[in-house]
C-alpha cells in the first residue's frame, strides 16, 4: 500500500471579480498531492494565488472548477479537521492566554476540565504554561503567534494551514518559530501545507516545494528537498542548502519580474 494522499489538488482554477480589471484568473489548472505528514511550502511571486489556494482548503473560498478532496472527501466548508493560522496575530484581546487556547473546544462542548487539561499540554508544548493568565497585550508577537498554534492544535485538526504565519516577526524569532514548529511537527506528525515568500524558511521546513507562477497562479515545479531530519542551524550552513537555494532564485527570479511589471501596469 503506498502512502496516504491527505490532500488531492485536482485541476483547481479559480477567478476573482477584478472590478475595472474584468475577471482576475488567479489559478489555473493546479494540482497538488499533499502526502499525510508531509510539510508543503507553497512558494511564489505576490499575487500568484498561494494563499487562494490555501483558503480553498480551508474552505474559506468556494472550489469554482476542479476538485479538493481532504482524506477523499470533498471540501464543501470549513470544518475541524482542518486548522489555520495567519501572519496577523487572530488572538481575542479580552481573554486570556489559556482562554484563547479553549475557545475552540468551548465551541465543541467540552467540559471545563478536560479543556483546561489540553490547554495547559499544548502551552507547555509551546513554552507559554506559566504564562495562561496572562491577556494578549503582555505578550512578544512571537509569544502571540505561539499561542495561536496552541489554539489550533488543542482541537486537535488532521491539517495545519499556514498563511505566511512568521512573516511579521523578526529575524530572530522567525528561526525560533520556525524551530518550533518543526519541534511540533516530529512530536504530532500532521501534515502542514504553508504559504511563504521566503525561499530559506521553504527549504528549511519543507518536504517539498511548489513554486508558482507570476498571475495566473500554475505549478511551475515541486522541488523536493531531501536534507535529513531532524534539522537544526547547521542545515542551513550546508553547501546543498546553497545550491537549492540558487535553484530556487532560479525557478523565481523571472515570475517575481513578471509580477512586479503587472502590478506597474494595474492589471
Amino acid at each position: 500500500m503506498g502512502p496516504l494522499v491527505k490532500i488531492d489538488i485536482m485541476d483547481v482554477s479559480h477567478t476573482f471579480d477584478g472590478g475595472k480589471r474584468g475577471k482576475v484568473i488567479a489559478l489555473d489548472r493546479v494540482n497538488l498531492k499533499v502526502e499525510d505528514g508531509e510539510i508543503i511550502a507553497l512558494l511564489g511571486p505576490s499575487g500568484c494565488g498561494k494563499s487562494t489556494l490555501l483558503y480553498m482548503v480551508a474552505g474559506f473560498y468556494p472550489v469554482q472548477s476542479g476538485k479538493i478532496l481532504l482524506d477523499g472527501r470533498p471540501v464543501s466548508k470549513p470544518g475541524p479537521d482542518r486548522g489555520i493560522v495567519f501572519q496577523e496575530y487572530v488572538l481575542f484581546p479580552w481573554r486570556t492566554v489559556e482562554e484563547n487556547v479553549v475557545y475552540g473546544l468551548e465551541v465543541q462542548g467540552l467540559g471545563r476540565e478536560e479543556r483546561e487539561k489540553i490547554a495547559s499540554r499544548f502551552l507547555e508544548k509551546v513554552g507559554l504554561l506559566s504564562f495562561k493568565k496572562k491577556y494578549p497585550h503582555e505578550l512578544s508577537g512571537g509569544m502571540k503567534q505561539r499561542v495561536a498554534l496552541a489554539r489550533m492544535l488543542a482541537y486537535n485538526p488532521g491539517i495545519l494551514l499556514m498563511d505566511e504565519p512568521f512573516g511579521a516577526l523578526d529575524a530572530q524569532t522567525r528561526e525560533l518559530m520556525q524551530d518550533e514548529l518543526l519541534s511540533l511537527w516530529a512530536d504530532l506528525k500532521k501534515t502542514i501545507l504553508f504559504v511563504t515568500h521566503d525561499m530559506e524558511e521553504a527549504l528549511y521546513l519543507s518536504d517539498r516545494i511548489v513554486v508558482f507562477t507570476a498571475r495566473p497562479g500554475r505549478v511551475k515545479e515541486i522541488v523536493e528537498v531531501n536534507f535529513p531530519r531532524p534539522r537544526d542551524r547547521k542545515t542551513r550552513l550546508e553547501r546543498d542548502f546553497a545550491i537549492h537555494r540558487d535553484r530556487l532564485w532560479s525557478l523565481l527570479k523571472g515570475e517575481i519580474v513578471k509580477a512586479k511589471r503587472m502590478e506597474d501596469e494595474g492589471r
